[in-house]
């Protein structure tokens, strides 16, 4: 069981964030949900959650998941970024370089679970 590892998800649908919420709670760990993505920047800004993973949906109105990433990245140099996107994969295996993982829509809510535990471990 992780140790209490903060986690922030970021995805405009609510339906998304409530998924991915409840499987990472019920893996142990503490998870803070925007469906804004400024509100999770000035929430990381302001130190009011110091997330270990940020998993962020790239394509959202206003700033979208790579350029959230790159801010939060900007802030928290060693945090670790899961992308989440019903886009191709090698299509951000290609172009994007500010994230650790990706996880493509739709997935299976156990696959949220692992990646986070497959890139936390990549920290240690």
């Amino acid at each position: 069981m992780p140790n209490k590892k903060v986690i922030a998800v970021v995805d405009d649908c609510p339906l998304n964030c409530e998924v991915v919420n409840v499987f990472l709670k019920k893996s142990g760990y503490n998870v803070y949900v925007f469906v804004d993505p400024e509100d999770a920047l000035v929430a990381i800004r302001n130190q009011n959650i110091q997330p270990d993973v940020l998993v962020t949906d790239n394509v959202m109105p206003g700033i979208g998941g790579t350029e959230l990433a790159r801010k939060v990245r900007g802030m928290m140099p060693n945090i670790k970024i899961i992308m989440m996107s019903g886009s191709d994969q090698a299509m951000f295996n290609k172009e994007q370089s500010d994230f650790d993982d990706f996880l493509a829509k739709p997935f299976h809510p156990n696959e949220i679970s692992a990646k986070v535990r497959s890139v936390l471990s990549q920290a240690q």
